[in-house]
């Protein structure tokens, strides 16, 4: 178990908890590729001397699809539902046709409709709906590095060797689309496309059924959302495709990095030439484009590409795109909802943790200046504090903590670390870091020409949008292995395997200036270690109803839990706190006295084994494990500890980092 984070602040992470990866580019370099865009613009608009009704996108969320015989009866009866509901707010069937674009039926029940915010209002009361949310416009999150990650094709008893490079493993990308032309999507040498495949190859303006093969297995496009944001799209006076035809190039990038074939002599204008190959050459892509050269990504239409690809079968979803700070709640956000139920599917979910930053709610520490229109005073937090305030609460600007009278007016000088607490303590992000700058990868020649070289079609690009697809190959690669393992043990894998230390066996050094070591907040459980993650020997495993009360323990009603799952939930437990999510980390914000904090393990390896714990303490911080030896056998396949937290000293509103290692002679789990 890597790092305890004890100290003064919380980060909030933009996806469900355990659910989806999220990763951070491992970097030399400071990368600034733009803020994204979270907006919502009105299909109508008012003029000078109208009053015209505001009519925006609406996402109705209705939860968990009802499990069990007779799906195609069911999908029919949330469709028949969805448009009575419609009918019934809006007063006829026509006008609910003409509102409603799409029915999400698979993985959950809901739609997405244009709507009035009073209309809107009165389907977030009526029975059966959980959610009401306006949609939101996402933005995209803009080689040699499989050889850097040590994935060797050579080695027989190497990742790559073991899964056939990913073979039988489908991995969907939600992205730009794809330039299915493209060398790295050849099906060369290829079997049949798996038996389980769901989807379809869906055709349009310059794509059509014979550009699919037994590498690009499916493809779908998702366009309502935008026009209903932005109007219809019109091609002729702009390069875009009303197809999965890739016109940007991000899509082709991620797709190809992910599982693209090998191409000999690759390059970009003569720049890392080699061969370009994909983490899980031999996996299957299906294309799920949401995103638009024009406007971003419509939370509408990602959300239907989350229900399709969970009715299609996929089994790793990659997606590097999000919205920027502030972030939605978790049941509010299309990423979190489409995470948790693809996860309920045994789907993993890899998301990018994002470009743009500080802000409260990101991993990443990329200096952004503020123009200052004046000049004010600046004042000491603990100087301008309540009597009744306790000092870390003051110093972290806690509300209440600050008298109002002597803040008004001045700058205020707060000391957190560079994630702002928010209401979720238990996390720390990313997840793992991976590569991202400078990855050569196949790119759409409809953006990228030059005068002397024609369309390009490969390209250099940095960002964590390059990284998410490198742990999503990963993935697909230890899903061929261990086609059992869950999504939270596949994550669990990747994090307790992970280095702290570079290749010249240096700790890692976090960006910016001056330079410091990196901690956890910088690179979640290290960097990512493929041929380690194979064999972790014990993993942090957890089920739907871990998350359940993970919600519950944030202040989420039973109601509102409940829906997500179709099953009645109790949030009445007290005593589960967000600490006791089973993550293969603990994060303790303000401790103050002492805490215990529960984790289960799970044998992955020998069926008798003991395991030693190692521990690292905090600096201020006593740590006690209970039991400090874990004794496995074919009947003890999980076993649970406890960790005993005493603060020793006060660590002044920053936090401190320790770790724990489980070591058997043949692993260590940090």
């Amino acid at each position: 178990m890597r790092k305890h984070n004890i100290g003064q602040q919380a980060i909030r992470r933009r996806l469900t908890p355990s659910k989806a990866i999220r990763v951070r580019a491992q970097k030399r370099q400071l990368n600034t590729s733009g803020r994204t865009r979270d907006m919502v613009r009105p299909v109508l608009r008012p003029t000078t001397g109208l009053t015209v009704d505001y009519r925006e996108v609406y996402i109705i969320y209705m939860g968990e699809m009802r499990q069990g015989k007779g799906e195609d009866l069911k999908v029919d009866q949330d469709l028949q539902l969805h448009h009575s509901i419609l009918s019934s707010v809006l007063g006829s069937d026509k006008a609910a046709a003409d509102s409603i674009l799409y029915s999400y039926k698979h993985g959950f029940s809901g739609f997405a409709a244009i709507l009035t915010s009073a209309h809107a209002e009165l389907i977030s009361g009526l029975p059966g709906v959980a959610h009401v949310v306006p949609n939101r416009i996402l933005s995209l999150h803009t080689t040699r590095s499989w050889d850097f990650l040590q994935l060797d094709p050579d080695p027989v008893n190497g990742l790559l060797s073991m899964s056939r490079s990913g073979d039988g493993s489908i991995i969907g990308v939600l992205d730009t689309g794809i330039w299915p032309e493209s060398r790295s999507f050849r099906d060369d040498y290829m079997g049949e496309v798996p038996s389980l495949w769901r989807g379809v190859c869906q055709e349009g303006e310059e794509f059509n059924r014979s550009n699919c093969n037994r590498k690009i297995i499916g493809a779908r496009w998702y366009i309502k959302g935008y026009e209903a944001e932005f109007g219809k799209l019109n091609t002729s006076n702009t390069i875009e495709f009303l197809s999965a035809r890739d016109a940007v190039g991000h899509g082709t990038h991620t797709s190809s990095t992910a599982a693209g074939a090998l191409v000999k002599d690759a390059s970009f204008m003569g720049l890392a030439q080699g061969i370009a190959r994909g983490g899980a050459s031999s996996a299957r892509v299906a294309v799920y484009k949401v995103c638009w050269a024009t406007g971003g990504c419509s939370s509408a239409d990602i959300l239907a590409a989350f229900d399709d690809a969970i009715h299609d079968g996929v089994d790793v979803l990659s997606v590097s795109l999000g919205s920027s700070p502030p972030l939605s709640a978790y049941v509010d956000d299309v990423l979190s909802v489409g995470s948790f139920h693809a996860v309920a599917r045994g789907i993993t979910v890899v998301c990018s943790a994002g470009n743009s930053g500080p802000y409260s709610q990101t991993g990443q520490a990329l200096y952004r200046g503020k123009h200052m229109e004046k000049y004010y005073p600046i004042v000491y937090a603990e100087d301008i504090a309540n009597s009744n305030a306790d000092d870390f609460d003051a110093r972290g600007c806690d509300a209440g903590s600050l008298n109002s009278s002597l803040a008004k007016g001045s700058v205020i000088v707060c000391f957190q670390t560079r994630q702002q607490r928010s209401a979720i303590v238990a996390l720390k992000t990313p997840d793992v870091a991976a590569p991202g700058v400078n990855i050569l990868a196949s790119w759409s020649p409809a953006s990228l020409s030059t005068p002397d070289t024609g369309p390009l079609d490969f390209k250099i690009e940095s960002g964590t949008s390059m990284s998410c697809p490198h742990v999503s190959a990963i993935v697909a690669l230890l899903k061929s292995i261990h086609p059992s393992w869950s999504p939270a043990a596949i994550k669990s894998a990747l994090i307790t395997s992970a280095s702290i230390k570079d290749e010249y066996n240096q700790y890692v050094v976090a960006e910016g200036a001056p330079h410091k070591q990196a901690d956890p907040f910088d690179y979640g459980g290290g960097h990512v270690n493929p041929n380690k993650a194979v064999d972790p020997g014990l993993i942090y495993d957890m089920k739907q109803s871990d998350y359940m009360q993970f919600l519950c323990s944030m202040g989420y009603n039973d109601s509102a839990v409940s829906f997500m799952a179709q099953h009645q939930t109790a949030c009445s437990n007290a005593s589960w706190s967000q600490t006791d999510l089973n993550l293969p980390s603990i994060t303790v914000p303000d401790l103050k006295e002492e805490l215990t904090v529960s984790r289960t393990v799970t044998n992955v390896g020998a069926a008798t084994s003991i395991y030693t714990a190692i521990v690292e303490a905090p600096p201020g911080v006593s740590v006690r494990i209970h039991p400090p030896v874990l004794a496995f056998n074919s009947t003890a396949r999980e076993l649970e500890f406890q960790v005993t937290l005493h603060a020793r000293l006060r660590v002044q509103g920053r936090y401190s980092f320790g770790s724990l290692t489980w070591e058997d002679g043949l692993h260590k789990v940090e």
